[in-house]
């Protein structure tokens, strides 16, 4: 359609459960890489203990900062499961920086590293490939730290969001040569028009997913394509299923469940793979988001959304008949039956249910995008997935730079504490929509962002590159 055309959806009413406040979104992951400051100054000392049962213990620096300083497995570089953790004694030398602890305010270690232990892609080099694949194991089965948060959008009825977290599952075969693998299933989705749909992908997926990667193992194909595949199939398999249990509905029930829709994100970590490797495969439809930490808190993003103005979409959208207007800032998609009656709906081009733009059509479609690749223990650090309530307001190098201070802050829960900020910084700047926030730590503590000071305005903690403290 031409710029005259879609001027006369400015100020229209919306449908499908999108309310016009609705924000347009921040797009684009940022293309200068985030300076890296030279970080805090790293101490020497050596373990007075440790309990390798309780997870922590003493050091006692060379220096006399103080007498002694407590260390937590969690704060060792590599994480709880990493060569350093695994190496430490009592009497071992190690170096390490200092951070306050939240808890009780005392010193606390943090990114201690063992003398004597090093490291190449997260593992030690003379590590044997056994050895390397046990660790993997090992960290998906119980390993990763997982945080959650969410919070309702300021006026809406009910929650909407829902989320999976499937972690540690073990599977004797993926594909026809990779034995013996562990599967850590997460995910979010966002629904629209109530909370049925996204609901039912929450509750169905991921044992679907589980047995489309199971019955993968009849081909003759790799690790990769067999994860890739079985994803496929399984949210083909969750959408049919959605509308056959919609169809056995009264008929009230019935439009409703048949009428509301969710996107879907998902991230299945698994290994060891046929090279002895950590992979990650993130599948999605819609524009809830993946993005990758780094160690330096460079922001990788791991997934591509759906939005009815990305060329590809908007290609099939319209050889379907529909069109795609701007309306409120928000690009939306227009049925051929609603053109001419100032009605535009759906923000998204791919998503589960939403009937009325699949029958008889493909103007939206559940078909995920999945995106396969190798996780390097040493520089990548951490996985947030997210609703696009988060990343309407926040950039993906924000939430990079949010959580990664977070997490070495340390704690109790320093993965759930970095979900909480970055989700309170996102609905502080825009409170409409449903949020959900999932970070998974399985690598390194990442090293220490750029900060802001904090102002009146942000005062939950590192507001990093916030608009309005620039500007103050």
């Amino acid at each position: 359609m031409n710029g005259d055309s879609s001027d006369q959806f400015t100020d229209v009413p919306m449908t499908n459960g999108e309310p016009p406040e609705k924000k347009p979104r921040l797009e684009g992951a940022e293309q200068v890489p985030v300076p890296v400051p030279a970080g805090p100054p790293r101490f020497e000392g050596r373990v007075k203990w440790f309990s390798k049962e309780k997870g922590f213990g003493k050091i006692l620096p060379s220096s006399g900062l103080v007498e002694e300083v407590f260390v937590h497995k969690s704060r060792f570089e590599g994480g709880p499961e990493g060569p350093h953790a695994q190496a430490v004694a009592e009497g071992s030398v190690v170096s390490f920086e200092v951070i306050t602890s939240q808890v009780d305010g005392k010193p606390t270690a943090s990114h201690v590293q063992v003398a004597g232990v090093r490291s190449a892609s997260g593992l030690p080099e003379k590590w044997s490939a056994s050895q390397r694949e046990a660790l993997i194991r090992k960290l998906l089965a119980n390993g990763m730290q997982i945080g959650t948060f969410q919070e309702k959008g300021v006026g809406k009825a009910q929650m909407e969001d829902r989320m999976i977290i499937r972690a540690g599952i073990p599977v004797e075969y993926v594909g026809a040569n990779c034995k013996k693998v562990v599967v850590s299933l997460f995910g979010v989705f966002d629904g629209h028009s109530g909370a049925s749909c996204s609901d039912f992908v929450a509750t169905n997926l991921d044992r679907i997913v589980f047995e489309c990667i199971r019955h993968q193992t009849k081909r003759e194909v790799g690790s990769d394509m067999a994860i890739r595949s079985a994803l496929q199939a399984a949210f083909r398999t969750t959408e049919h299923n959605f509308f056959q249990y919609a169809n056995r509905l009264e008929a009230g029930p019935a439009a409703a469940w048949a009428n509301a829709g969710s996107t879907a994100c998902t991230c299945t970590f698994y290994g060891p793979d046929e090279d002895g490797r950590l992979r990650l495969a993130v599948a999605n439809a819609g524009d809830s988001r993946a993005v990758l930490g780094r160690k330096d808190c460079r922001a990788i993003r791991l997934s591509e959304d759906h939005t009815p103005d990305v060329p590809g979409e908007r290609k099939r959208i319209e050889s379907e008949g529909a069109a795609v207007v701007q309306a409120s800032g928000i690009w939306r998609i227009v049925l051929p039956s609603k053109k001419g009656t100032g009605l535009a709906g759906l923000s998204v081009s791919r998503g589960f249910g939403d009937i009325e733009y699949k029958t008889g059509t493909n103007v939206v479609s559940a078909v995920p995008d999945v995106f396969v690749s190798n996780l390097d223990l040493q520089q990548d650090c951490f996985v947030v997935i997210a609703s696009d309530g988060v990343w309407g307001p926040v950039t993906d190098g924000e939430a990079v730079r949010i959580v990664a201070s977070v997490l070495r802050e340390g704690g109790e829960e320093p993965a759930a504490n970095a979900a909480r900020v970055l989700l309170e910084i996102a609905h502080q700047r825009d409170g409409h929509d449903d949020k959900t926030v999932l970070v998974i730590w399985f690598g390194d503590l990442p090293s220490a962002p750029p900060a802001v000071p904090i102002s009146a305005h942000c005062s939950l903690v590192f507001f990093l590159d916030c608009e309005l403290c620039r500007t103050r």
